[in-house]
């Protein structure tokens, strides 16, 4: 009877240590899955979440400087009239391209019509002494008409043709065809034609306004000679070499970069500054507008860093973040929270300065999940 006893008093304990013992793993189990994340199947899913793992990518060190949308030598033209008088008409306006000698405007001058005349009675008039310079120069080749009536036609004649020809240059300038002119056909305006092919930006006058010769009526563009001036700081200036690849971005639209060539680098350093002027050729004309203000990249040295997609960090509180997969079953993913120190940015991806063990790493979907 004491044996039963004792036996039974055993299987008791036993039982109540496995009972405690049972309770002490499921506590354990459960205070482990309140520290991970959970997401269903269907969630992963839906967020288009990607699993990845740290990389080794070639990153390019990148120069940062301000840079602004210049035009080069001869790519800025300022057009005027080389005859006063009245706009009677004006053809172009800002925005629209004009390619070389095409009509911008025309000006009704009196001055014109006074200086067509001339010319028509000068050619007129050139053409009787050259007939009579003819004939008196076979007659004094004769020993008839004496060298004194000689002189005086070569004199007429050759001045008349000074007259003339300084004529005929005024109105070419205006671009005029003299050989109408000569025959009677006169202009009733001054044509002020493009020197270039261009972008109209401004545009300085307005119908019916009197204007005078060099005044500045119209300022075109030449968009293939438009380039980038950067001022790059005096401590960079020993990474840059001509060929560098730049890439510049709008100070209004900063997710836009555009692509250009580093052309020129600058030897004088801006005392005040502290920045050298480099230049650099954009890869594309479209979109760029002169004077205005760029922020420019210029990629130097190569080196290989341990990155990971930009996509995969969410940032909260100053502090970067990113989310391993801890484990997985069918219908669930267990999600762990990790610090990460971060590096810098190239492209796509952000160069990673943590160890980072798994290679489960979510590197998309993540920008819903919450910073616990």
């Amino acid at each position: 009877m004491k044996r039963l006893i004792i036996y039974i008093l055993i299987l008791a304990s036993s039982a109540i240590v496995f009972s405690c013992k049972g309770e002490n793993q499921d506590e354990s189990q459960s205070e482990t899955n309140e520290n991970l994340l959970e997401i269903s199947k269907a969630q992963f899913d839906h967020e288009k979440m990607k699993i990845g793992q740290v990389e080794n990518v070639e990153f390019e060190n990148e120069v940062t400087a301000n840079g602004k949308i210049v035009s080069t030598v001869g790519g800025i033209t300022h057009v005027s009239s080389k005859a006063d008088g009245i706009v009677e008409q004006i053809y172009v306006k800002p925005g629209d391209y004009v390619k070389k000698y095409q009509l911008l405007l025309s000006v009704s001058s009196n001055d014109l019509i006074v200086l067509q005349q001339n010319l028509a009675e000068t050619f007129i008039l050139v053409e009787k002494l050259k007939y009579d310079y003819n004939r008196v120069e076979g007659l004094y080749q004769q020993k008839i008409a004496s060298e004194k009536e000689f002189r005086a036609i070569s004199s007429e004649y050759n001045s008349s043709k000074v007259k003339y020809n300084s004529l005929k240059i005024q109105l070419q300038r205006l671009g005029l065809n003299t050989d109408k002119i000569e025959n009677g056909e006169f202009y009733t305006h001054v044509p002020v034609y493009s020197p270039i092919d261009g972008v109209i930006t401004d545009v300085g006058v307005v119908i019916g306004e009197y204007i005078e010769p060099q005044r500045k009526l119209f300022e075109l563009i030449d968009a293939s000679k438009l380039q980038i001036e950067i001022d790059v700081y005096e401590k960079d200036m020993a990474s840059l070499a001509v060929g560098n690849k730049v890439s510049f971005s709008s100070v209004a639209n900063r997710g836009n970069r555009m692509s250009a060539t580093l052309i020129s680098i600058g030897i004088s350093v801006n005392n005040e500054s502290n920045t050298v002027k480099s230049y650099a050729k954009p890869d594309s004309l479209q979109s760029l507008i002169n004077n205005s203000n760029v922020e420019v990249y210029i990629q130097t040295k190569k080196h290989t860093v341990k990155a990971l997609p930009t996509t995969a960090f969410v940032k909260s509180d100053g502090n970067y973040y990113v989310f391993i997969v801890e484990k997985q079953s069918d219908e669930m993913f267990y999600l762990k929270q990790v610090l990460v120190e971060t590096g810098s940015v190239y492209e796509n991806y952000t160069e990673v300065l943590s160890d980072i063990e798994s290679d489960k790493v979510l590197i998309d979907g993540v920008y819903n999940l919450i910073i616990q």
